[in-house]
């Protein structure tokens, strides 16, 4: 067996692992990556799942210091089953501008895309379930995050069940959701260690009342 081969049957039974055990930090997918230092070997790396191809890119991409976007999907014909998928940097593309009438506007959102060609392909074998990568570019046009800045990287930001319960509980009992975070913060070891920033746990909250609100209609 190759050593690509090696590697990649490794981490499907790492993912394996992880769904029959608790959360593990997925590390080896970092390792993964950091193996295939060489851009040229990266291509036909093979995972197995959707879930294995975006958190392996994901977890490369918070070591680098940017943040994903799903792209691109192609799905076989008559069917809903991916035949091909791209994940980008989020920084990809430009900010299209809508022609609006100046007065119209209550403000203008900051433009952060810089076109930025980083991306992964792969490509999904309809019998096997094998998704292939295809392309790999590493090369990114902006500077990266640095590491104190990783917590504010969107595609990391996540808010746990047990983040949900402690925040819905706390703000159901009239503590402001800026001290319900700050408690979260100081339980974790500081802001950087949360896992989402300040503004997630507003759009959290503001989301529970909405639903709140039309689970009453």
């Amino acid at each position: 067996m190759s050593c690509r081969n090696y590697c990649s049957e490794l981490v499907h039974q790492f993912y394996l692992f992880q769904l029959s055990s608790s959360p593990v930090f997925p590390f080896f997918y970092i390792f993964l990556f950091l193996f295939f230092q060489d851009s040229a070997n990266v291509v036909f790396l093979i995972v197995h799942l959707e879930d294995q191809a975006y958190n392996t890119y994901c977890e490369y991409a918070h070591q680098k210091g940017f943040s994903v976007r799903k792209a691109h999907v192609v799905y076989w014909t008559h069917t809903r089953i991916i035949k091909a998928r791209e994940y980008k940097c989020s920084k990809a593309g430009h900010k299209q501008s809508k022609p609006t009438a100046e007065s119209q506007v209550k403000f203008h959102r900051l433009d952060t895309k810089t076109g930025c060609l980083a991306c992964i392909n792969f490509s999904v074998d309809k019998e096997e379930k094998n998704w292939t990568v295809t392309k790999f570019v590493e090369e990114h046009n902006h500077p990266l995050a640095v590491k104190n800045e990783f917590h504010l990287l969107r595609s990391q930001r996540k808010i746990s069940k047990v983040q949900d319960g402690l925040l819905k509980n706390m703000t159901d009992n009239d503590i402001r959701t800026v001290h319900a975070y700050n408690f979260l913060a100081d339980e974790v070891g500081g802001f950087e260690n949360v896992g989402f920033c300040k503004r997630d746990a507003y759009n959290f909250v503001q989301w529970e009342k909405q639903a709140l609100i039309e689970s009453g209609d």
